[in-house]
């Protein structure tokens, strides 16, 4: 029974989460300003333990996608962009929505030298491409780290 209630409590809260995420899509899309973010979980102990391995300590932080940061990632990696008529795959709705799932199974991950940022790579996981999503830790208070970019490149 109380399997029944937890699976029955994470569906719903997967559910407020991708509806969450849909909404800052769309506004990312069409507003050109907002300070809306959207906590899409808490970093996983595998990717922890990989990040420290590399010289960043992540452990017990959340990941946050801000309407800024996915405004960017569209307006340098979307359609009609001077990266895509370079042969880059554009990203799309789709991609952003895997975010929560693609942050726990990524298995490629460098790390920044001049700031303290993250590079995740997850091959054969974008609807299109393979994602590669940037993190940088934040400055401010708390255990955060916010997407810097994100976008595909071609399956090898």
């Amino acid at each position: 029974m109380k399997t029944i209630e937890y699976s029955m409590s994470k569906e719903i809260r997967d559910l407020a989460l991708f509806k969450e995420l849909g909404n800052l899509v769309v506004e990312a899309l069409s507003k050109t300003q907002s300070k809306k973010e959207v906590v899409i979980g808490m970093v996983s102990d595998e990717l922890a333990k990989i990040s420290l391995k590399k010289g960043i300590d992540i452990k017990g932080f959340r990941v946050i996608a801000r309407h800024s940061d996915i405004r960017h990632s569209f307006k340098r990696h979307g359609r009609k962009t001077v990266s895509i008529k370079n042969g880059e795959i554009p990203l799309c709705p789709f991609d952003i929505m895997l975010l929560p799932e693609f942050l726990n199974i990524s298995k490629s991950v460098k790390v920044g030298k001049i700031e303290q940022t993250i590079e995740l790579q997850k091959k054969g996981y974008g609807i299109v491409g393979d994602i590669v999503l940037t993190l940088t830790v934040g400055k401010d208070k708390g255990k955060r780290l916010y997407i810097k970019t994100m976008y595909n490149i071609k399956r090898e």
